[in-house]
């Protein structure tokens, strides 16, 4: 626990200079000792050692929670927040003018207390066993008003920007983003701190001023944004099925409990549909795989593993081009290529709970006939929420593909030479599926 002593010499001389419009309320000359408790241990951050986080939520949220911050809470919020240490008073109004219920509280504290012309109402309140910043807080909140500490006195007026009290109540408070840009940071920000901030560019830096009750709510959300980010791996697996292989599949859903398959509707029509694996049926998922490869009924056609920062998209790409040539008239022909494949937009975030939401937007795989020209897209826009340990599925991208057929009369189509003429060698056109898997896992980089 560590405090913040502040004396306050109250000076009437002093106080009715520097205010205009105003009404003072005389006091006798008295320093007024007042302390600030402040619990530095509830808001520092304890950063730790480099952690990868695998199938935990509990650690999820210690990865979150043990980011570098760019700066100490802490040593800023004290300037801003009521002083909870000190001398305790009780007030009791009903249905008393807002400016009288000032004026008591001033002569029972004996500190000057400068009241805006512009503050009107009345107000029935209790108050019990609270210093004279915790009271001028509460009595403020009745209304669209607020405090500002000044050397010697207080000031209250109005929180509108078109009354002469709001200049007397912002304050000016610079700050600039040791993990974010400033754009990045403004853009987190909720929409009412956006109104009293402007972004300076040259300088990297962002220019507050806000009441006192709004700066605390802005220097919060800068300790919250400005930090460090997790890195987020994305396993990806896509793989090629066969009709045969996709009925296989299906087996191994089929085979699970409610628990252990969540199914989900991603707006793709499939035998496979979309949706999320507990770690037993994914076990099972890739066992099953793994056999249908080794029977050339799928193709795992890549298994890379993504990195990209939290909130950060990451791509996957795979595509053929194909020149194709159109005859026209004149003996001139229009070439062009095309392209076909697999293209995969995601984007992950961190929740506070621990789990990940992934997004998966513009999206799509395809296929292009050689001998037909015909050209096949699917896409996909969605997203998952999946808990640690989980694993997201989705299918539903089908596509037409060759397929070379030999028969043969047994034993005499393989004699060399003459069994040549005892096989049949043709080409077929089967339908295929294009499924993914993604399995994302949380790397901490904090250090200490």
């Amino acid at each position: 626990m560590q405090y913040f002593k502040i004396k306050i010499l109250i000076q009437i001389s002093l106080t009715c200079l520097l205010m205009s419009n105003c009404q003072s309320i005389p006091q006798k000359d008295k320093v007024l000792e007042m302390s600030l408790d402040f619990d530095k241990s509830q808001l520092d951050s304890k950063v730790k050692k480099n952690t990868f986080i695998k199938k935990n939520s509990h650690d999820h949220r210690l990865c979150m929670e043990n980011q570098k911050r760019a700066f100490d809470v802490s040593k800023i919020l004290p300037k801003f927040l009521p002083k909870n240490k000190g001398t305790k008073y009780d007030f009791s109004f009903l249905e008393t003018s807002l400016r009288e219920a000032l004026f008591e509280i001033s002569t029972m504290t004996e500190t000057p207390i400068i009241i805006d012309e512009s503050v009107m109402g009345s107000i029935s309140i209790n108050i019990v066993n609270k210093t004279l910043e915790e009271s001028l807080n509460i009595i403020t909140d009745s209304g669209p008003y607020d405090y500002k500490r000044k050397k010697g006195f207080y000031y209250v007026g109005v929180l509108e920007k078109a009354t002469p009290s709001w200049n007397k109540l912002v304050y000016a408070f610079h700050y600039k983003p040791k993990f974010q840009q400033p754009g990045e940071l403004h853009s987190l920000l909720s929409s009412e701190n956006k109104n009293y901030i402007t972004i300076d560019d040259k300088k990297g830096s962002l220019s507050v001023e806000a009441p006192r009750k709004q700066l605390i709510k802005i220097i919060k959300q800068f300790y919250e944004y400005d930090k460090e980010q997790p890195q987020i791996m994305l396993e990806l697996t896509v793989t090629d099925l066969s009709e045969r292989a996709q009925k296989q599949i299906g087996k191994v859903f089929s085979s699970g409990t409610a628990n252990d398959y969540t199914q989900g509707s991603s707006g793709v029509s499939s035998v496979l549909n979309f949706g999320v694996l507990q770690q037993n049926i994914y076990s099972n998922l890739l066992q099953t795989i793994t056999a249908l490869e080794q029977a050339g009924e799928a193709e795992v056609a890549a298994k890379p593993a993504l990195m990209t920062l939290n909130g950060e998209e990451a791509t996957y790409e795979s595509n053929h081009k194909y020149l194709i040539s159109d005859p026209r008239k004149n003996n001139y022909q229009k070439v062009e290529f095309i392209e076909s494949g697999v293209k995969l937009k995601m984007t992950p975030y961190l929740q506070r709970n621990g789990k990940i939401k992934i997004e998966i937007k513009d999206s799509s795989s395809s296929s292009f006939d050689k001998e037909t020209n015909e050209f096949q897209e699917h896409k996909i826009n969605t997203h998952i929420l999946v808990s640690p340990g989980e694993t997201v599925f989705f299918g539903g991208m089908k596509h037409k593909k060759e397929k070379i057929v030999i028969t043969k009369v047994p034993i005499i189509g393989d004699i060399p030479g003459i069994g040549y003429f005892f096989k049949n060698k043709f080409k077929v056109q089967e339908d295929h599926e294009v499924i993914f898997t993604i399995r994302p896992e949380v790397v901490c980089n904090t250090r200490r």
